[in-house]
């Protein structure tokens, strides 16, 4: 009887334990850090397979990724790479030439880091759940495209010049969206970019270019602080934000051709002057009631805006009657199917999972 007793508690015991690690095994375990060496080699993992220069995921892992090899493609085949919420995640670091596309990075410090290093694109990856979805320091000519990014406390950051952020989703990012700090040259084109603490942010940045996005619902929609000048902001939607502009010392940016509509505040303006309209082209304002006497599409009266400690003078001496036209900024972005091809793949992960693993 009290082996009968034993046995049974010894095979409890075991249930349990079973029952503790079955959701943890699915998650293959790295070590610590992976490398795909200089010659090409792999050190770390058996995880990663290489046909010539493409190396691919074949199952989720935990741990980080540095790429020490130019000209390579780094292929997550929309696995996942998942940290310990120290480390960064895929670390390019003094190499060129390397295409980052269809990982799904959470969990990190860095999901992503380009130090530098020129010449790489970082395409249609999910980056959420980090401090930082991507940092780029000292490194050139790099595009950002069509990435999720959200649930991170800072989106996108950049420290360089002539990179290029298109057509990506960030939203739910806690402090900033996208965030350039002496950068110079950059293009931000085509962005979703919604309920962050600050959509975009530029700080001791100049010559940048924010065309074609959709900032919304955001505590700031577009910053310029300290040094953020001569940037050129036209055709973007911002809309539903508390300030849909917010200026710090900075001034000499072109502003015009943008929809301003149902933001809380339209600028929040300290010591900055800007130019708010380009070739008889300004904004248009939700909020302005001037009329239109003449029919040219244009208000008979400037939009004044506010600038402090003392006025500046600064006013929209063309504002629009009108939004402008939605082929210039698309009612939908271009990357819309991102989303519905996440869905579908999530979808397939959970039927093979099931598949393997039936209950």
């Amino acid at each position: 009887m009290i082996g009968e007793t034993r046995a049974t508690l010894l095979l409890l015991m075991i249930l349990c334990v079973t029952l503790v690690t079955f959701p943890q095994i699915e998650m293959v375990k790295a070590g610590s850090t992976i490398y795909i060496r200089a010659d090409g080699s792999v050190d770390g993992t058996d995880r990663i397979q290489r046909d010539g220069d493409t190396y691919t995921l074949i199952s989720d892992i935990s741990g980080s990724i540095v790429v020490e090899r130019d000209n390579v493609v780094l292929n997550g085949a929309d696995c996942r790479l998942h940290g310990d919420g120290n480390e960064n995640g895929i670390t390019l670091s003094n190499i060129n030439n390397i295409t980052v596309r269809n990982f799904e990075l959470s969990n990190f410090n860095i999901g992503i880091v380009v130090m530098g290093s020129d010449n790489n694109k970082i395409l249609l990856n999910i980056i959420t759940d980090n401090f930082r979805g991507l940092d780029l320091t000292a490194s050139e000519d790099n595009t950002i495209s069509e990435n999720y990014i959200a649930y991170n406390t800072d989106g996108v950051a950049l420290e360089n010049v002539n990179n290029s952020i298109v057509e990506n989703t960030i939203t739910e990012n806690s402090n900033i969206g996208i965030f350039l700090y002496g950068a110079g040259y950059n293009n931000i084109i085509g962005n979703y970019v919604e309920n962050c603490g600050t959509g975009i942010k530029l700080v001791e940045s100049f010559n940048n270019t924010i065309f074609q996005n959709k900032i919304v619902g955001n505590g700031e929609g577009i910053s310029f602080g300290s040094g953020g000048e001569y940037s050129t902001v036209h055709y973007n939607l911002i809309a539903d934000n508390a300030y849909a502009f917010a200026f710090l010392a900075s001034s000499h940016n072109t502003i015009f051709g943008n929809n301003l509509i149902n933001n809380t505040n339209q600028v929040n303006a300290w010591i900055s002057s800007n130019n708010w309209n380009y070739d008889s082209i300004g904004n248009y304002w939700s909020n302005y009631n001037g009329t239109d006497s003449d029919g040219d599409g244009k208000g008979d009266t400037p939009y004044m805006i506010s600038t402090s400690p003392e006025d500046y003078g600064d006013a929209d001496n063309y504002p629009l009657m009108e939004p402008v036209d939605d082929t210039l900024i698309p009612e939908f972005p271009s990357w819309i199917i991102l989303p519905l091809f996440l869905v579908a793949t999530m979808s397939a992960i959970i039927v093979k999972k099931r598949l393997l693993h039936p209950r």
